[in-house]
């Protein structure tokens, strides 16, 4: 009956689960389907980025495809979750057979937990939009791309952190567990579902530390060798200064150098500190 406790399968066992009706796909033919979905999602964005950006490194590719697909998740899945969590138990379309599925992990999911609701929310509205803003700068090369791939691998960190460390401490401090007892439910749905997105922050972490420091090195090495090479201007106008117009030697040269030198050495310089 509508509004009732129902039985159902998740723990603990007094979970206040309304509504509750078993799924009507089997599990296979769930992952089955997801696992095309996201084939499809990553196939046609990789094609994408080959074909608007044909030189670009494997590294940034594969961040690309990273963003996109925690964006699809963020936004649509979890998004999902945001919309109908108060009839979740008795949903029969894909995502909602997906969420009661999971929720076998952590019931929570099907009783519109306090902090569960708030952490998805924020993931739908923030960190989910701003996955696919980073994938396009990426694309772009935009310089903005690496402080915003910092800031949203840091979200990852955080909220999987927070999701991990409530569940734990009420199972080993009040003795209440969200998970069914067998353990594939506890290490391949709750464990390594949620760990991807701790892992792959933390590799990030270490390659964008990698590449600062190179591109810092390199940037060091093109500003000796040109300098060398081409003499800056002596002075630059007021006016250039203020309008950063770095590459309009030909306004202020002083020192006599072919206009050429001049534009050769800004180009250098401006091409490896990004001053476009």
């Amino acid at each position: 009956m509508s509004g009732q406790v129902s039985s159902h399968p998740y723990y603990p066992l007094d979970a206040h689960v309304k509504d509750y009706a078993p799924n009507a796909t089997s599990i296979l033919r769930l992952l089955a389907t997801s696992s095309i979905a996201a084939s499809v999602l990553l196939g046609g964005t990789l094609a994408l980025v080959s074909f608007l950006r044909p030189r670009l490194s494997k590294a940034d590719r594969f961040a690309i495809l990273w963003f996109v697909l925690s964006g699809t998740i963020h936004c649509f899945f979890e998004g999902y979750f945001i919309i109908r969590h108060d009839h979740m138990a008795s949903a029969q379309d894909f995502l909602g057979q997906l969420w009661k599925e999971y929720a076998l992990s952590d019931s929570r999911y099907m009783t519109s937990d306090t902090l569960v609701l708030c952490l998805e929310t924020m993931t739908v509205l923030i960190w989910g939009p701003l996955c696919f803003f980073v994938a396009y700068l990426i694309l772009d090369q935009h310089s903005l791309r690496h402080p915003l791939q910092l800031i949203v691998c840091m979200s990852h960190l955080y909220g999987d952190t927070l999701y991990y460390a409530t569940s734990l401490y009420d199972h080993y401090v009040h003795g209440r567990s969200y998970c069914r007892p067998e353990a594939y439910y506890f290490w391949i749905y709750y464990f390594l579902m949620n760990f991807i997105w701790i892992v792959i922050p933390f590799c990030k972490f270490q390659h964008l530390g990698v590449e600062a420091k190179t591109r810092s090195f390199r940037s060091q090495i093109t500003f000796l060798r040109v300098s060398r090479q081409f003499p800056m201007p002596s002075t630059l106008c007021s006016e250039c200064l203020q309008k950063k117009r770095l590459d309009n030697a030909r306004h202020c040269r002083t020192d006599g150098l072919p206009v050429e030198a001049y534009d050769y050495s800004w180009i250098l310089i401006r091409s490896e500190y990004g001053w476009m």
